[in-house]
């Protein structure tokens, strides 16, 4: 491990928890950073959680919400994910790929997507039914996202469907292989 990426991961383990925010790249548009809306950043610096971010390696220009900076880490589009997600507590994406990788780590995964119908109809488009895959654990904004995580920590009930969800993730994976 380089230099930098043990600093990254000693970061994240004194951290009380970490959650880590990994969007995918789009050709047309933005989604609105969940950030840069102050129920999410009071939330992260009242429980005291990291927030861990990297944009997708395609991404030119990164969002850096200030203010927080003591609960943040922005790590460069060139990190390498994967020495991060042993480490982390919770992923937090949309559509990207790197969800079945955090999967593979036995990472709780929430979906933040609050462009769904943009996505669909503008950009890429999906190989599976996306709402299907991500049913009782998306957010269509940062309230809902919010709550969301706030279940995931805190509700021992919803981490455990979180848990069943990820071992059914897991099959889902690797019957696509």
């Amino acid at each position: 491990m380089f230099p930098e990426e043990q600093a990254v991961v000693e970061r994240i383990r004194k951290a009380k928890a970490s959650v880590l925010y990994v969007p995918t790249f789009r050709d047309k548009g933005e989604v609105p950073h969940p950030l840069s809306d102050e129920c999410l950043r009071k939330f992260i610096v009242e429980q005291g959680y990291l927030w861990v971010e990297k944009p997708h390696p395609a991404t030119k220009n990164s969002v850096k919400i200030s203010g927080i900076d003591d609960n943040v880490l922005y790590l460069d589009n060139s990190f390498d994910i994967n020495v991060v997600l042993p480490e982390i507590s919770i992923l937090i994406s949309d559509y990207s790929s790197v969800t079945y990788d955090a999967i593979a780590f036995d990472k709780p995964v929430l979906y933040y997507a609050p462009d769904y119908q943009h996505y669909l109809v503008n950009e890429r488009g999906f190989l599976c039914d996306y709402k299907e895959l991500v049913a009782g654990f998306e957010a269509e904004n940062v309230p809902e996202l919010v709550h969301k995580l706030e279940l995931a920590f805190t509700d021992e009930e919803y981490k455990r469907k979180l848990r069943e969800k990820v071992k059914h993730e897991k099959a889902f994976v690797c019957i696509l292989h």
